[in-house]
């Protein structure tokens, strides 16, 4: 009896694996990764305006009419967050 050539079945499952593994890191990577439901992302948005506060910052709604904090003095200091409705919140200095 001939035995079958090429990739084993065992082979095959442990790429699709490691395929799946590797699209997750580039999502979460990237910021394609956000909350599914609302609540999680106002929990977001509250915990990220607590740690603003905390560096003695403000929250600022980002729009297509801004810039990153509004004047030049002032400066991003956490990143950036999105709440339920996809409005992009930032912190900056006060």
């Amino acid at each position: 009896m001939k035995k079958a050539q090429g990739l084993s079945l065992n082979f095959v499952i442990v790429g699709i694996i490691a395929l799946v593994v590797l699209v997750v890191v580039i999502l979460i990577f990237t910021g394609g990764v956000t909350p599914v439901d609302k609540e999680s992302s106002d929990m977001l948005l509250a915990s990220f305006t607590n740690q603003c506060e905390q560096l003695n910052g403000i929250v600022k709604e980002l729009d297509d009419s801004n810039t990153i904090c509004g004047e030049k003095s002032q400066f991003e200091r956490l990143g950036s967050v999105k709440d339920s409705q996809g409005k992009t919140w930032i912190c900056c200095e006060k």
